[in-house]
């Protein structure tokens, strides 16, 4: 009876360590950045060519790390390179207006950075402009304020 309440003992003791170490994941999160897009050449004139640029231009956020314990050591999933954000379409808007359509059909580089030409349209009164790039399976990233400047040509 005392051996069989020992095996009891430790079938329970190695049933929870077996449970906990290798059905239970231990999850590594690590943050994903935003993605950024900026206007180089500050201020512009109506016609002018100027210059996106920017970084993080991920569909995805694919850097969760989920590893788990078992018999056998660690096995990890995740960490994937996430998909290129491709057909941006750029637009500016101007306070009391609505937004303008700059350039479409832009796709991320495969580090995911923005590097594109874009001509500002010829009739743009000037003023300053707040900036959205959108689609590409990408949440739209919106700056305010101080991001296009345009003058008089």
């Amino acid at each position: 009876m005392r051996q069989l309440r020992r095996i009891t003992r430790t079938s329970l003791v190695a049933g929870t360590l077996l449970f906990t170490f290798a059905v239970l994941p231990a999850a590594v999160h690590a943050s994903c950045a935003a993605p950024t897009a900026t206007i180089e050449e500050q201020p512009a004139a109506p016609g002018d060519m100027v210059t996106l640029l920017g970084k993080n231009w991920a569909t995805v956020c694919n850097d969760v790390i989920v590893c788990t314990q078992g018999c056998f050591g660690q096995r990890c999933s995740g960490g994937e390179p996430a998909p290129v954000a491709q057909d941006l379409t750029v637009e500016i808007h101007k306070s009391g207006a609505g937004w303008r359509t700059i350039a479409t059909g832009l796709d991320a580089e495969s580090n995911y950075r923005l590097d594109a030409r874009i001509t500002l349209p010829a009739d743009l009164p000037f003023g300053t402009y707040d900036l959205r790039v959108r689609g590409g399976g990408v949440s739209a990233f919106e700056r305010d304020g101080l991001v296009v400047a345009v003058t008089h040509g």
